[in-house]
């Protein structure tokens, strides 16, 4: 059986074929990413540390069960109608925890250690 050429004298493999292999190669990379995330889960879950025992439990229960990660087993969608979804909420604790971050970035003076103001 020969394959019809490509305008460059190819072979080229049919359209049926050629998008069910796709298809296979997609579903093999797909079937990668979901192992990938349960050895994370599990490497996770085995670590002691409460916030990776957390989020290696939800990721290990929506392998399991499937839904919604974040809002069912993560519990962190924003409710109906606020703004404040997780990315919002992490630029928060972001700029919390560095609070000098955004003055650096706009050229203003920074706020001095403690240790080196002086007291009168």
């Amino acid at each position: 059986m020969s394959l019809p050429l490509d305008p460059f004298g190819r072979s080229q493999l049919p359209d049926a074929l050629a998008s069910e292999l796709c298809r296979e190669r997609a579903r093999a990379e797909r079937k990668e990413r979901v192992r990938d995330i349960a050895r994370a889960a599990e490497a996770m879950l085995t670590s002691g540390d409460p916030a990776q025992v957390f989020v290696g439990s939800a990721l290990a229960s929506w392998l399991a069960d499937g839904g919604d990660l974040v809002r069912v087993h993560l519990k962190v969608a924003a409710p109906r109608s606020s703004r404040a979804t997780p990315a919002v909420l992490w630029a928060e604790l972001q700029q919390e925890a560095h609070p000098d971050e955004d003055r650096r970035r706009l050229g203003a003076p920074q706020s001095r250690p403690s240790e080196l103001r002086t007291s009168r």
